[in-house]
């Protein structure tokens, strides 16, 4: 027969762990693989008389019954039992806690013994690692209720920083504040991921460092304000948090993370004036009107503004170097758009999806449009083409029915296939390079094109074979009159 432990440790509240007003002054919690029981005491809780606190274990048959007190021992057969916990409060009034859903399953024999001892509410709920990383203990972390207060020390241990996942997943948190002198620097990692009913947090001066994921999907959460001294918003920081409506973030941030406010459906945000990067799908999802770029800002990741049909004209900085792909996809409260000096390339799927985008000013810096950049920019009348322009990538304006005549300038190398497909209003198309590749339906469904100029004598060379001049099968494919030499 193995022995087991059964132990009942009352404990002190210290610092401030507040439930809601209906609930018990005692939160047990039972570990169903050893078969322990622990239980804290909240504020009010008068621990004086240990000995008035009583164990009573009920097999669900009804077959047997068994009551453990203060140093009382006795033995525990094979099968379910359910568990109440007897206790005195402040007002000496019985208090019984434990509801008899409450379940132990024993799978062997066992001689049990209870001990109740007394000793402070945070050593026991909360650990301190030698670098100062607060941790709930395991048997505590699902049974957090209310009002966290984070401590000053633990066991003579200064807490410096909540630990990694530290009270991910504690839905019954519902605010968390600092005690008073903390010297808390750093919210870790997923500190507080998943903790649904987190609805505010206050954190201290002292923090300058917030985590990856540290407030995701804390769906309940609607403002908070860095502190200053923070520089980044790391990745999925505040991802998923639906309920948030404002954020107060200091001009110390120079950098948002991936996802780092993604589906915060709800958000009107500032953005402070000395940030230099927007990381992918960092608004994404999100649904404000406006918003202002600083001049400071050099980087705009994928899909950065992407899915916000709420969002209007955005005036990008001149210093931005880099606008990742589909940084605007279906983002269809656009109607203009003016791309600065600095950038080389349009990435792939950039206006994708923008069906109200009438004006777009291009930069004769741009070397590439990328494939279907402006796809389903279906209202796109005006549009420059860049001097330095060497190619445009599959589906570049597909299904732009209203882009007009164009002119190509002689930089221009190749066009891949459904470059223009789709383009019904445009009427003729002219290439002053040498265009070295055109690729197999470029100009699909494009039912008015009438004719394609070609003025370089080389143009035509390496052409797809729709594309072989000598057969004309071009003529027959497209439907449009080619003219070799501007003829």
């Amino acid at each position: 027969m193995k022995r087991i432990l059964l132990a009942v440790t009352l404990v002190a509240a210290l610092f401030a762990l507040v439930s809601c007003t209906d609930a018990p002054s005692l939160l047990p919690f039972a570990d169903q693989k050893t078969g322990s029981f622990k239980i804290i005491a909240l504020p009010g809780v008068d621990t004086s008389g240990v000995a008035s606190y009583k164990l009573t274990l009920n097999k669900v048959d009804g077959s047997e019954t068994k009551t453990f007190k203060s140093m009382s021992a006795d033995s525990l057969s094979v099968g379910t039992w359910t568990f109440i916990l007897e206790g005195l409060d402040a007002n000496a009034n019985t208090l019984i806690y434990m509801p008899s859903e409450r379940q132990i399953e024993i799978k062997e024999n066992r001689r049990t013994s209870v001990t109740v001892t007394s000793m402070a509410e945070f050593n026991r709920i909360f650990s301190v690692t030698e670098s100062g990383y607060l941790y709930p203990r395991p048997f505590a972390k699902g049974s957090l209720t209310g009002t966290l207060v984070v401590p000053v020390e633990v066991d003579g241990r200064e807490v410096r920083a909540i630990g990694y996942q530290a009270f991910s997943g504690c839905t019954g948190i519902t605010s968390v504040t600092f005690a008073a002198g903390t010297k808390v620097t750093s919210i870790g990692d997923a500190s507080f991921r998943g903790c649904s009913n987190l609805s505010s947090i206050t954190l201290p001066s002292t923090i300058t460092s917030i985590g990856a994921n540290a407030f995701a999907s804390c769906s309940s959460l609607s403002t908070i304000t860095i502190p200053e001294g923070v520089t980044e918003i790391k990745n999925s920081c505040f991802a998923n948090c639906y309920a948030l409506t404002t954020i107060a973030i200091p001009n110390s941030v120079t950098s948002f993370g991936d996802a780092a406010f993604q589906n915060c459906s709800h958000l009107e945000i500032s953005i402070p004036t000395g940030l230099k990067r927007i990381g992918s799908s960092c608004f994404n999802g999100c649904k404000f009107a406006a918003v202002t770029l600083p001049e400071t800002l050099t980087y705009i990741g994928s899909y950065a503004f992407a899915s916000n049909q709420n969002l209007t004209n955005v005036t990008i900085p001149e210093n931005v170097t880099f606008i990742g792909g589909a940084a605007f996809y279906n983002c269809k409260a656009f109607t203009s758009m003016v791309i600065p000096q600095k950038v080389t390339n349009l990435e792939w799927s950039t206006f994708s999806g923008c069906s109200n985008l009438v004006e777009v000013t291009l930069p004769n810096t741009i070397k590439t449009i990328g494939s279907y950049a402006f796809n389903g920019c279906n209202k796109l009348e005006t549009i420059n083409i860049p001097t330095k322009l060497e190619a445009l990538y599959e589906g570049a304006f597909t299904g732009c029915s209203q882009l007009p005549s164009q002119v190509f300038p002689k930089t221009l190398e190749r066009i891949d296939s459904y470059a223009f497909n789709g383009c019904t209003t445009m009427e003729s198309l002219t290439f002053t390079g040498e265009l070295k590749t055109v690729e197999f339906y470029a100009f699909a469904n494009c039912t008015n094109l009438a004719d394609i100029y070609f003025v370089d004598k080389q143009a035509g060379k390496g052409w797809d074979s729709y594309w072989d001049k000598q057969n004309n099968v071009s003529s027959t494919t497209i439907g449009a009159e080619i003219h070799w030499n501007n003829t």
